[in-house]
C-alpha cells in the first residue's frame, strides 16, 4: 500500500510544474537568440549565392553558423544537442518558435508602418488632402 501511495506521490509531483530545462541545454530566450540569427544568415546566404554564383551555400552558410557559435559563446554541439532536447519537448519548443514569429511580425510592422509626413511637407502645400493637426 505504501509503495502505490510512493508511486502516485511520484507521479502527481512529476506531472505538475514546469519542465526543467537541463543545465546544458540552451535556455529558451537562447535558442530564441540563436535560431534567430541563423535564419537571417540563411536568408543573407540566400540573397548572397544567387548575385554571385562563385561562393557555394552551404560553405557559407557553414563559415556564418560557426561566427554565430562564436558570438554566441556556445559550439555546434551544444547546438545540435539542444535541437535533439526541444524536438523531444514540443511545447517547450512552441515557445521559441512562437518568440521567433513574435519577433518577425514585429519587424514585418515596422516596416509596413506608414510614414508621418514633416510640418514642413504639409506647409509647403504638397499634401494633396489637408492633414488635421
Amino acid at each position: 500500500m505504501r509503495f502505490i501511495l510512493f508511486l502516485g506521490l511520484v507521479f502527481i509531483f512529476s506531472c505538475s510544474g514546469k519542465k526543467e530545462i537541463p543545465a546544458d541545454i540552451l535556455s529558451q530566450d537562447k535558442m530564441s537568440e540563436v535560431m534567430w540569427d541563423m535564419l537571417r544568415a540563411d536568408e543573407f546566404v540566400s540573397n548572397f549565392t544567387r548575385k554571385d554564383s562563385s561562393h557555394s551555400m552551404k560553405d557559407k552558410s557553414t563559415y556564418l553558423y560557426g561566427e554565430i557559435f562564436k558570438i554566441h559563446k556556445i559550439n555546434k554541439s551544444q547546438f545540435e544537442k539542444s535541437v535533439s532536447f526541444y524536438n523531444l519537448h514540443p511545447d517547450l519548443f512552441k515557445i521559441v518558435v512562437d518568440s521567433l514569429e513574435k519577433r518577425r511580425a514585429g519587424i514585418s510592422n515596422e516596416y509596413y508602418k506608414p510614414s508621418l509626413l514633416s510640418d514642413s511637407f504639409r506647409t509647403k502645400g504638397r499634401h494633396p488632402v489637408p492633414l488635421k493637426k
